[in-house]
């Protein structure tokens, strides 16, 4: 325990050293109190405090940091007992690795969350509700060995399901995003379909980026369908508000995507430019796993530019 506590205290110097003045707004109080509860031997007050302070740490794209943390923090809080809460740092961590491209160290958070979880799955609880519905979410984003579209459909339909039953609306959103990117591109009637779903699910709820993160795929697929300045325009203007409602991962991706459908456009000098703007956030953050698509759409951009010159 001693040597946790150590090691702890390294990192949490280390996110002082990264965070500046947002650790003692943001972190310091909650830091606080996680250690009188580990000291009072509180796994839950502790896990409350803990997913506080490493949610900030995950927010800050310190993605590395956050791993550390959260993996010291678990070992702390499971040496005095297993309570769910503890998921919501699983959920986090393995987010944290799928981003490091560690996608055999998420897996097994994954599934030993899960089974840590199974004695509360008919739970009439909506906090256990929804770290399922969060942790099933996740575990959809990312393609792993031997799995497809099939499995990761089949892991948003669990999570959609958790989420309808707390009336999740962010959740809710999420996977009917999810779907739609997963339908098949020549669906594109339907994953705007979807898409619109959320618009209306959430168009009297002050939440923008809920509504952006739906335009923009709108306008990727109107562009598919052949409505350039439509498409192009309605996803610039989604793109913008998304970079100024959430953080750099969500507005380098919804770069990359635009830069995907000026291309589609016959836009390949600013679909160069936009694509270099993602790929400088993606460097700049270390978001790992999305730098082969960016290599690979930057590629295609470069040799769209060669034939447009020849």
């Amino acid at each position: 325990m001693n040597t946790s506590n150590n090691k702890l205290k390294s990192l949490m110097e280390e996110c002082r050293e990264e965070l500046g003045f947002n650790y003692t707004l943001l972190m310091h109080r909650h830091y606080e109190s996680y250690l009188n509860a580990i000291s009072e031997k509180n796994a839950f007050n502790a896990a409350e405090a803990a997913a506080v302070m490493t949610d900030v740490i995950q927010k800050q794209q310190l993605y590395k940091l956050h791993s550390q943390v959260c993996e010291c923090i678990i070992d702390e809080i499971l040496a005095i007992e297993f309570v769910p809460e503890i998921t919501d740092l699983y959920r986090q961590l393995a987010l944290s690795y799928d981003i490091q491209t560690k996608f055999i160290e998420a897996n097994e958070i994954y599934e030993k969350s899960f089974a840590l979880l199974q004695p509360y799955r008919d739970s009439d609880s909506a906090r256990a509700k929804w770290f399922f519905a969060s942790m099933w979410y996740n575990r959809a984003q990312h393609v792993r060995i031997g799995e497809g579209v099939k499995e990761l459909t089949e892991y948003t339909q669990i999570a959609l399901d958790y989420y309808q039953v707390i009336n999740d609306h962010h959740g809710i959103s999420l996977c009917y995003n999810r779907f739609a990117t997963l339908l098949p591109e020549d669906m594109i009637e339907e994953k705007i379909t979807l898409l619109k779903k959320i618009v209306e699910l959430r168009k009297d709820e002050d939440v923008p980026s809920a509504i952006a993160l739906a335009e923009v795929n709108i306008g990727y697929y109107e562009i598919m369908k052949g409505n350039f300045d439509f498409g192009v325009g309605l996803m610039r203007e989604s793109t913008n508000v998304i970079e100024r409602y959430t953080n750099k991962r969500y507005a380098a991706l919804c770069n990359l995507h635009f830069a995907k459908g000026l291309l589609a456009a016959n836009r390949p000098y600013d679909a160069k430019n936009t694509c270099n703007y993602a790929g400088e956030l993606l460097k700049a953050n270390s978001i790992q796993a999305h730098l082969h698509e960016y290599d690979t759409l930057l590629a295609e951009i470069e040799q769209a530019i060669q034939k447009l010159e020849a």
